[in-house]
């Protein structure tokens, strides 16, 4: 982790001499994301914020979306659900009209969005969200049955508790 920590502190010097905003940006994102992965949320969330922030004034669409992702991520990872899914709808949006080729970001983004809004108890907007999940994810094939899987348990597990266990069979929606 160190060694990416340094790639990323040097990518990010560069992009700042040269004056490249996209790169910054991206740059803060991976750093923010390696931070998270290290447990240290609060300097994580201050990347990400600062990518975020750079990534919106340089119209960077894709560092945004991704940016909102890993910052949802970082809400998510402290119990601060409400905040996440402010970040995580806007990155899902960011995807949706960045189009098809962000299928698989949006499948990531729309799970996770999904599990924010199961812990709220906002269980039918779960529900649309691991059906976006689901369809984002089986469009991506080879790699993404795990993604879609954990989505159809999550999603069979909601309609259990809704007593509507039956409706995920009756559409061949059952976990494998």
């Amino acid at each position: 982790m160190d060694q990416a920590i340094s790639a990323y502190q040097r990518a990010y010097d560069i992009a700042r001499n040269i004056g490249w905003e996209p790169g910054l940006s991206k740059c803060l994102c991976h750093l923010g994301r390696v931070k998270l992965e290290q447990g240290m949320r609060a300097e994580a969330e201050e990347l990400l914020r600062e990518s975020v922030r750079i990534a919106r004034n340089s119209h960077a669409a894709e560092i945004l979306g991704m940016a909102l992702y890993w910052l949802g991520k970082c809400f998510h990872a402290q119990a601060r659900h409400e905040e996440a899914i402010s970040a995580l709808e806007e990155s899902s949006s960011v995807y949706q009209n960045l189009g098809p080729n962000f299928g698989l970001k949006l499948a990531d983004t729309a799970a996770l969005l999904a599990d924010c809004k199961s812990t709220l108890g906002h269980k039918q907007e779960a529900l649309a969200w691991y059906d976006t999940a689901i369809a984002e994810g089986r469009k991506g094939g080879y790699g993404y049955e795990g993604v879609v899987s954990e989505c159809l348990a999550k999603k069979d597990a909601i309609l259990t508790e809704m007593k509507r266990g039956d409706e995920g069979s009756l559409h061949g929606e059952t976990p494998s």
